[in-house]
């Protein structure tokens, strides 16, 4: 996996991104280290030095937390042990060999090492910047009261609300005019973070296919549309569980060898219609997913979970036939997995506990 993170610095120089990210300097420069994330080797745009520079830092960290006598740190310590894990950190080159991996959990770090605007903290932060952003008063007072910074928790609420006063023949204008705003909102920070489609070359996505397609299934928590376009690449590789526009779930088996990709958090590309039914959109000629995002499309709204607790991302999966449908599949895969980008910090703990769930499962 290593050979997805020699990408770093597509794009503009950093200077330029830096002028235009929602953190300054002085604040990336905080929280970077965090994130054990050279700054100055970012900077200066050496990408093996970058790699090289961090992963001295991750073996630094992974070493003292191993060798902390904090109790905190013993107890999380005792834990990894009894659950068969060791403080040997491994050479991915030499590991990938001796394990049939048939399974590949991709997180945000993926998309990060291609394009470092990924890097942001929250959709819903990101929201109120940039050139006529507007994330008004009535807007964020929605996401308060629902206790919630994740879009898709709205825009579900708004549905069901618009619904209930037309069955009751009560206006429902002012909720409409609030979903098209938060729409808005959404759409504007989209854009801003997310790679163009013209910035990425075409060497690139035919690389990330060729290692992706080694795996049997893909599991995927990132909405962005950068695997979405490196499978364009090789589609006879891959299976999305997607035959048509509409899912299906009678229609997902999969024939001949082609590795089965799931979007466990949707997706730019995934939809909601308000029977709670999935549609795939599709671009059309000199069309491209990314600028097609926030224009209508049937009666569906976006569907990809972008933030929240655990418990908000689960109820988020279950109210979808498509997001269930995909968390199953993981929840069943007791094959060698590989987690890639992703922490398994707390947001994640429904995805650690179908890990855990499968004792004995090399990780």
């Amino acid at each position: 996996m290593w050979d997805l993170c020699t990408y770093v610095g597509l794009g503009p120089n950093f200077n330029e991104r830096l002028e235009n990210a929602p953190l300054g300097e002085v604040e990336l420069r905080q929280r970077l280290p965090s994130h054990m994330i050279p700054y100055d080797e970012m900077v200066n745009g050496d990408n093996p030095a970058f790699l090289e520079k961090r992963a001295v830092l991750i073996h630094e960290e992974t070493v003292t937390f191993f060798q902390s006598g904090g109790q905190h740190d013993a107890k999380i310590r005792d834990t990894l042990m009894s659950n068969g894990l060791d403080t040997i950190l491994r050479n991915w080159s030499d590991l990938r060999k001796e394990v049939d991996w048939t399974g590949l959990l991709i997180g945000n770090g993926f998309s990060l090492n291609l394009w470092q605007r990924f890097g942001y903290a929250s959709l819903f932060r990101i929201a109120p910047k940039g050139d006529g952003a507007t994330l008004s008063a009535e807007d964020k007072s929605l996401f308060e009261r629902m206790n919630t910074t994740n879009f898709e928790v709205v825009f579900s609420a708004l549905t069901t609300s618009k619904t209930v006063l037309e069955a009751l023949d009560q206006p429902s204008d002012s909720l409409a005019e609030r979903e098209s705003s938060i729409r808005q909102d959404l759409i504007r920070a989209v854009h801003l973070v997310h790679v163009p489609w013209a910035s990425v070359p075409k060497s690139h996505l035919d690389h990330f296919a060729a290692e992706l397609s080694a795996y049997s299934s893909i599991y995927s928590t990132n909405y962005d549309l950068i695997i979405y376009w490196s499978l364009m690449h090789d589609q006879d590789a891959f299976r999305d569980n997607h035959c048509s526009e509409r899912f299906n779930v009678s229609d997902t088996k999969t024939w001949g060898k082609k590795t089965k990709i799931h979007y466990l958090h949707g997706g730019l590309h995934l939809y909601r219609r308000l029977n709670d039914q999935t549609l795939k959109r599709s671009a059309g000629a000199r069309q491209n997913l990314l600028d097609l995002f926030g224009t209508p499309y049937c009666d569906a709204k976006p569907l990809f979970v972008s933030e929240g607790s655990a418990e908000v991302k689960l109820a988020s999966i279950y109210r979808s036939d498509y997001l269930s449908f995909a968390f199953a599949c993981f929840a069943r895969d007791a094959g060698p997995l590989v987690v890639f980008g992703r922490s398994l910090g707390e947001s994640d703990s429904h995805l650690e506990d179908e890990i855990r769930a499968h004792k004995g499962q090399s990780v």
